[in-house]
């Protein structure tokens, strides 16, 4: 499966200690709150079966700066520029097809909104 592959790679890439099976105590997303532009939310709590989709907002939300989280309440907001979702698609490959709200909760997300607010398990960025 691609979608595999590509998570493996990203996750040799960010340092996790066992691609393979990515360690829940690597991930530092507990919840992602998926946001329409009438602000409907669409919520995702972490669960074991959405690691390799965690890992891809990880990879996201690496890039903000991280002195923010103490004020905006351990979350960081991440809009769906040109591209984004043509991006997450080619990442997800395989496994896009299946945009289901109840099986594929992360990846319907992303397919029907257009922002997410990440949030971060607490600690999860102190040294």
């Amino acid at each position: 499966m691609e979608y595999q592959n590509n998570v493996r790679l990203l996750a040799k890439l960010m340092g996790i200690t066992n691609p393979d099976s990515i360690p829940e105590e690597e991930l530092g997303i507990e919840r992602l709150v998926y946001r329409n532009e009438a602000g409907e939310a669409f919520i995702v709590d972490a669960t074991p079966s959405n690691r390799g989709g965690r890992l891809f907002w990880q990879s996201v939300g690496a890039f903000q700066d991280r002195k923010t989280l103490e004020y905006v309440a351990r979350s960081d907001y991440v809009n769906f520029g040109p591209g984004f979702k043509q991006t997450a698609a080619d990442f997800f490959s395989d496994a896009w097809g299946d945009l289901s709200p109840v099986k594929r909760t992360l990846l319907y997300g992303i397919a029907t909104y257009t922002s997410v607010e990440i949030w971060w398990k607490e600690g999860f960025f102190e040294e």
